[in-house]
């Protein structure tokens, strides 16, 4: 299986953030988790790399929107994918001008989202509508 890059995992929820791991390392992703904003921090802060960082946006203490705004000062340029699974979620994404990935996140929706972050340097968050094609 051909290496992808490296990615962290921003997610509270235990389950979901390994799955995403799960499924990110079949896909032949490296992946750091952090179960929170402050641990992800200390990722981004520290000699590790990372290609891309996929968070959620509802956690304690720190929102996910929060975490890319510090993420874009402690690693600039490394793009940053928000998801949620909630209405909340992306409501607060879109107030803040930053939009998001929906859960449940499908494979394919993933792949394709990764690819095109990773391939054009976006450090802007990605959105698309849950539109049952993830």
């Amino acid at each position: 299986m051909a290496y992808h890059g490296n990615v962290l995992v921003v997610d509270d929820d235990a389950l979901t953030r390994e799955f995403t791991a799960m499924l990110l390392k079949d896909m032949g992703y490296c992946v750091k988790t952090a179960e929170s904003a402050d641990d992800a921090l200390r990722w981004l802060y520290s000699d590790e790399s990372f290609d891309v960082v996929l968070a959620d946006i509802i956690m304690p203490g720190m929102s996910g929107v929060d975490l890319w705004r510090m993420a874009e000062e402690a690693r600039p340029g490394v793009p940053v994918v928000l998801i949620s699974g909630n209405l909340t979620g992306i409501t607060e994404a879109m107030e803040a001008g930053k939009l998001a990935l929906t859960k449940p996140i499908r494979r394919e929706r993933l792949s394709s989202v990764l690819c095109q972050v990773m391939d054009h340097g976006s450090s802007k968050p990605y959105w698309r509508p849950n539109s049952g094609t993830q």
